[in-house]
C-alpha cells in the first residue's frame, strides 16, 4: 500500500510495526529514534493488530507521539507513557539545599537508605527515605515550606546545558528541566539571556557525615535562640520557658516544637517599656510576642543541655561542649539559632559598603571574664567556618536594678565581603525572617558588585596589555567601545591605580528597596540570566518528586492529557479587520497561557471532585456553558467510570488553579478563517462556510495530568517492575488488574479535567467575543483528545474485539454511523482537527471507515516536529519569525521570543503533505482549510 511502511517482526515483537507516512516523511522519521520505540510497543503484552505511528509522529516518552496502540483486553496491558509523560533533571553535582542547612549534592541522596528500587536500560527511580525535607516556595501565600521527598530518579542523557547568572551562580541542567521565572515555572529551553531566574543564595554547609536527625536539629537551633532571645526560669515549683520575637518567626518555631512533640503557644501584647541606660532612661512602647513552652520535661533537657535557669546577665554561660565537639551541621544550627536572635541585621554605612555585623552581650561587671570566655567560643566557632572576628570590645553599661554595675560587650566580625560571604551564605540565621531575607539579598548585591568590579579589573590588564604591544589610546579606546567608557580606559592607560565600583552602580539602600518589593510579590528575589550553553558529552542526570509545592533549591536556583477543540461563529474576517491587533491583546490578557500560570477560576475541592467526575458537564450545569458545548464534545465532555479518589491530592493541587488556562510549549489558541470549502455538503452538515472565524485551542490536563501520570507510573513500576519490558518508559500493568483498572478511571479523571479546562475557557471566549462583537455567536463544532486510552471496539484478524487503544499524540477518526459520533454528524463522519504549525494553515477533515480498519480509528494530530526545541532555540530567531508572521497579517502574543523560535513553521512537518497522505490513505477526509489570523502561545 502507498504511502504505508511495515516494520518487519524482530526478536521480542509479537506484531509487525507500521508507519503510516509518505517516503519524504518517513526518511526523516529514520532520523530520531521512534522507529525503535514502535518496536519495543510492538513487544509489549497483548498488543493486536499493528504497532501504528502517523504522519506526524516523533520520539516521544516510551511511546512515539503519533503513535496507536491496541491492547487485548483479556491479555493486554495499559501504560501511562502510552497517553503522555516525561522527566527532566540536573547534573549529580548540583547542590540540594535541606530544611536543615545543610548542602548536600544531589547524586548523594542515592545513599540515603532506599524503600524501593526499580532498575532497568540504566534509569534509575528508588523511593527514598531520608531525614530532612527541602525548602519549597508555596506560591499561594509566597511562604517558604518544607516538604518531603516522594521520589529520587536518576538516568543518563545528552541534553544537558550550563546557565550562568550575573551574580556567578551557575547550574547544569536537561533542557527540559523547569526554572522559576516572574511569569511562573519556564523549561530551560524556553529561557533567554537576561530573563530573570528565582535565586537562593543560602547554601549552609556540606556534611558528609552521618545524617542528623529531625529531633537533635531542631532541639540544637532552639536551644541557640533561647540563650539568645529567650529565657527558661522556675516559679513556685514550676518551670517555665519564653522565647521572644516576631509572631511569623514564633510560628515557624511552634511547628518545631510540635513536630518533635513539644506543645506551645503565642501570645501578644502591647506594653509600655522603661529602661535604664548609660544614657538615662529611656521610654517606648511595642508590641511583644512571646511563645511560652509548656513542657518541663523539654525545659529540663535544655537546661541539661547547658541552658541557663532565671537572669543571663547574672549568671555564667558558656558555649556547651557538646556544641563544640559535634559536626559542622549542629554548630551551625546553633549559631544560626543564637545569631537569628542576637546578630545585626546587614546594613551599609557607605552607598555600598557594609557594616561589621556586630553581637552584643550584656553582663554585670563581675562576670566580665566568663562574657568574654562565651565570645572567644563563638569566635573560635566562626573559624571552623572560615570566618573572621575582629576584636572583642567592651564598656561600661548601665547600673541594674540589683544596684550592680553592668558591662556591655560586642563581638565585632570582619566586613571583609568575602568573610560576610561566608558568615551569611554558611551560616545564616534561624527563627528570622526578617534577616534572612535581607541577608539573602546582601549575597546578591555583593556579588554582583564583586562581578562587576572584576569585570573592571580584566578590562584595567587588558588595556595595560594592549599598551604593551604598542597599541595608541585611540586604538584600545575602539577596541573596548561599547564595554567601558572612555575616560576608564585613558586612566587605565596612562596611570597605575587601584580599582574601584563603578560610581554609577546602584545603591545598597536603593537595591534593598527593589529587591524586598520583589520579595513582596513573588516569595523570592531574581537574578539575570548571563549565559546559556550546550554541555558536551552524556551526563547522569538526577531529580526529584516532591510533595505538593514541587520546587526545590540546586545551586541556588528555584527550579519542576491533551486534545483540541473547534469554536464556530457567525463572524466573517471582515468584521475583525481593522480589530486585530487590540482583540490579540484583550484575548492574551483573557486567557492565561505559559507554564505553571495560574487561573482567576476559582473551585472548591469538594466541587473540584464533581469536576473531576462529570468533566465538563459539571460546568455547564454550573451556568458555565450550555449543553450542546458538550454534546459535541468526544465522550460528551465526560469519560464515565471517573474516579477522583484515585487522583493524589498533589495532582488536585496541581490541577485545582489551572482551569481556565493553556499552558506552555506547542499548545495554543488561534483565531482563523475558512479558506477553503473542499466537501460542501459535510461542510454545511458541520456549519462551515468561506471567510467564516474560527477559533481552535490546544490544551489539556496541565499539571493534573502530568502528576497522574507520574503516580501511576511509580506505583506500575513498584507493582509490576520493568525488568522484562524493552524500556523502563513503558512501565505498565495488566488491564484487567487492580492497578490497570485504577489508572484507567484516574486517567478518565484527568480527562474530565481537560474537557472542563477547555469549557472555560469557551465561557471567557464567549464574554469576550460579545464584548467586541454584541450580536456574536460562538458555538463548538466539536472537540476532540490527543492523548487517551480507551475500550473500542474493532475487527482485528477476522474477529470482533474489545480493546484498549492507547492515543498518544493521535487523534480518533471514527466514520460514519458509529454511535460515539454526535447524532448531526453521523452521517457524515466524525469531525477530524488538524492543528498545522505556527503561522501555516489547519484542516478540517472528517473520520472515514477506513481508518477503522488501518489505524484503529484513528488520525494524525497535527504536522508532527523534525527539529527538537534545542536545536531551533539554536538556529532560529523567535524575532525573524515574528517579522515574517506580521508580514502574512499574522499577529502572534506570546510570553518569548524563544518560545516563538522552538514553535517556530520549520521546526515541523508541511502540514498539507501530512494532510496529504492521511487523504490517500483514507483515514481521514478534507472538508476546510483554515487560515490563521491570530496566535496566541505560551
Amino acid at each position: 500500500m502507498k504511502n504505508k511502511h511495515i516494520i518487519e517482526k524482530e526478536k521480542g515483537m509479537l506484531v509487525p510495526g507500521a508507519v503510516y507516512a509518505s517516503d519524504k516523511i518517513f526518511n526523516a522519521i529514520k532520523e530520531d529514534k521512534t522507529i525503535e520505540q514502535i518496536k519495543n510497543v510492538a513487544k509489549l503484552p497483548g498488543i493486536v493488530g499493528e504497532s501504528i505511528a502517523l504522519a506526524d509522529c516523533h520520539r516521544g516518552y516510551g511511546f512515539p507521539i503519533g503513535g496507536v496502540a491496541a491492547f487485548d483486553l483479556k491479555k493486554g496491558i495499559i501504560s501511562p507513557g502510552g497517553v503522555g509523560y516525561d522527566i527532566n533533571c540536573l547534573t549529580g553535582d548540583s547542590k540540594i539545599l535541606t530544611e536543615f542547612g545543610e548542602s548536600k549534592e544531589i547524586q548523594k541522596f542515592q545513599n540515603s537508605k532506599i524503600q524501593n528500587l526499580i532498575e532497568d536500560n540504566g534509569r534509575i527511580i528508588k523511593k527514598i527515605s531520608f531525614a530532612q525535607k527541602l525548602p519549597t516556595i508555596n506560591f499561594s501565600n509566597k511562604k517558604t515550606e518544607n516538604k518531603e521527598i516522594n521520589l529520587f530518579m536518576f538516568r543518563d542523557s545528552e541534553d544537558v546545558f550550563e546557565i550562568n547568572l550575573n551574580s556567578g551562580l551557575k547550574i547544569k541542567a536537561t533542557s527540559d528541566h523547569p526554572f522559576l521565572t516572574k511569569e511562573g515555572m519556564a523549561l530551560l529551553k524556553n529561557l533567554i539571556l537576561n530573563q530573570e531566574l528565582a535565586v537562593n543564595f543560602f547554601e549552609g554547609v556540606i556534611n558528609d557525615g552521618e545524617e542528623v536527625s529531625r529531633k537533635e536539629a531542631i532541639i540544637t537551633k532552639i536551644f541557640g535562640y533561647l540563650l539568645g532571645d529567650g529565657c527558661v526560669y522556675e516559679s513556685k515549683g514550676k518551670m517555665y520557658g519564653v522565647a521572644y520575637g516576631e509572631k511569623e518567626d514564633l510560628e515557624v518555631m511552634k511547628t518545631d516544637l510540635l513536630e518533635i512533640g513539644i506543645n506551645s503557644g503565642i501570645s501578644s501584647r502591647k506594653r509600655n517599656h522603661k529602661i535604664k541606660t548609660k544614657y538615662g532612661i529611656k521610654k517606648f512602647e511595642s508590641i511583644n510576642n512571646e511563645l511560652h513552652i509548656y513542657s518541663k520535661e523539654f525545659l529540663e533537657l535544655l537546661v541539661k543541655l547547658g541552658m541557663p535557669k532565671g537572669n543571663k546577665t547574672r549568671q555564667e554561660i558558656r558555649v556547651p561542649k557538646w556544641i563544640k565537639k559535634s559536626n559542622k551541621v549542629i554548630k551551625r544550627l546553633f549559631l544560626a539559632g543564637f545569631f537569628g536572635a542576637e546578630l545585626s541585621t546587614p546594613k551599609t554605612h557607605t552607598k555600598t559598603g557594609f557594616y561589621s555585623p556586630i553581637l552584643n552581650q550584656n553582663k554585670i561587671e563581675p562576670l566580665k571574664q566568663n562574657c568574654r570566655e562565651f565570645l572567644i567560643d563563638l569566635s573560635l566557632l566562626l573559624e571552623d567556618f572560615g570566618i573572621i572576628t575582629n576584636k572583642i570590645s567592651e564598656m561600661n553599661d548601665y547600673e541594674n536594678r540589683f544596684q550592680e554595675k553592668t558591662m556591655r560587650f560586642r563581638l565585632i566580625i570582619s566586613a571583609k565581603e568575602d568573610n560576610l560571604i561566608k558568615l551569611w551564605r554558611n551560616i545564616g540565621f534561624e527563627y528570622n525572617k526578617k534577616r534572612q531575607n535581607i541577608s539573602n539579598l546582601s549575597l546578591l548585591y555583593i556579588l554582583l558588585k564583586k562581578e562587576e568590579t572584576q569585570k573592571r579589573i580584566n578590562l584595567a590588564k587588558n588595556i595595560k596589555d594592549y599598551k604593551k604591544k604598542g597599541f595608541s589610546l585611540k586604538e584600545v579606546q575602539k577596541i573596548l567601545e561599547g564595554k567601558i567608557n572612555s575616560r576608564f580606559i585613558e586612566r587605565y592607560y596612562y596611570e597605575n591605580v587601584k580599582q574601584r565600583i563603578n560610581l554609577d552602580f546602584i545603591s545598597f539602600e536603593k537595591f534593598k528597596k527593589d529587591k524586598l518589593e520583589e520579595l513582596k510579590k513573588q516569595g523570592c528575589i531574581f537574578d539575570k540570566i548571563r549565559s546559556i550553553k550546550k554541555v558536551k558529552g552524556t551526563h547522569k542526570v538526577y531529580d526529584f518528586n516532591l510533595e505538593e509545592n514541587h520546587n526545590f533549591v540546586a545551586n541556588g536556583f528555584i527550579v519542576s492529557n491533551c486534545g483540541v477543540l473547534l469554536l464556530k461563529t457567525n463572524l466573517t474576517s471582515k468584521d475583525l479587520n481593522g480589530k486585530e491587533k487590540v482583540f490579540s491583546d484583550a484575548l492574551q490578557k483573557k486567557i492565561p497561557s505559559g507554564v505553571g500560570r495560574g487561573s482567576p477560576f476559582q473551585i472548591s475541592y469538594k466541587e473540584f471532585d464533581k469536576l473531576l467526575e462529570k468533566g465538563a458537564q459539571y460546568l455547564v450545569e454550573k451556568g458555565y456553558g450550555v449543553k450542546e458545548d458538550y454534546l459535541f464534545c468526544e465522550e460528551e465532555g465526560c469519560m464515565k467510570g471517573a474516579n477522583p479518589q484515585l487522583v493524589s491530592d498533589r495532582a488536585k493541587k496541581r490541577g485545582v488553579g489551572q482551569l481556565g488556562t493553556l499552558g506552555a510549549g506547542n499548545h495554543f489558541l488561534d483565531v482563523l478563517e475558512v479558506e477553503k470549502i473542499y466537501d460542501k455538503k459535510a461542510s454545511e452538515v458541520y456549519g462551515l462556510k468561506k471567510n467564516q472565524l474560527v477559533v481552535l485551542v490546544h490544551c489539556g490536563s496541565r499539571g493534573l495530568g502530568h502528576q497522574v501520570a507520574s503516580d501511576y507510573i511509580k506505583k506500575m513500576e513498584e507493582e509490576y517492575g520493568t525488568k522484562n519490558l524493552p524500556d523502563r518508559e513503558l512501565a505498565c500493568a495488566p488491564i484487567n488488574s487492580k492497578m490497570g483498572k485504577e489508572y484507567l478511571q484516574a486517567m478518565a479523571a484527568a480527562a474530565n479535567f481537560a474537557f472542563a479546562n477547555k469549557q472555560i475557557i469557551i465561557f471567557w471566549l464567549r464574554e469576550l467575543f460579545t464584548e467586541f462583537f454584541p450580536k456574536s455567536k460562538v458555538e463548538v463544532l466539536y472537540e476532540v483528545c490527543h492523548n487517551i486510552a480507551k475500550i473500542e471496539e474493532y475487527v482485528v484478524d477476522g474477529k470482533k474485539m474489545k480493546v484498549c487503544v492507547h492515543r498518544k499524540g493521535a487523534t480518533r477518526s471514527f466514520g460514519r454511523d458509529r454511535k460515539e459520533v454526535p447524532l448531526k454528524y453521523r452521517k457524515v463522519g466524525q469531525p477530524v482537527l488538524i492543528p498545522g504549525s505556527m503561522g501555516t494553515a489547519s484542516y478540517v477533515m472528517k473520520g472515514t471507515k477506513k481508518s477503522e480498519m488501518l489505524t484503529f480509528g484513528s488520525s494524525v494530530h497535527g504536522a508532527g516536529r523534525v527539529m527538537s526545541r534545542t536545536f531551533a532555540i539554536k538556529t532560529i530567531s523567535g524575532e525573524e519569525t515574528r517579522k515574517k508572521l506580521v508580514s502574512k497579517n499574522i499577529i502572534i502574543r506570546s510570553g518569548s521570543n524563544t518560545l516563538i523560535a522552538e514553535e517556530s513553521p520549520e521546526v515541523y512537518k508541511n502540514i498539507d503533505e501530512v494532510v496529504d497522505v492521511v487523504e490517500e490513505l483514507g483515514i481521514s477526509k478534507k472538508i476546510a482549510k483554515l487560515k490563521p489570523r491570530i496566535v496566541l502561545i505560551g
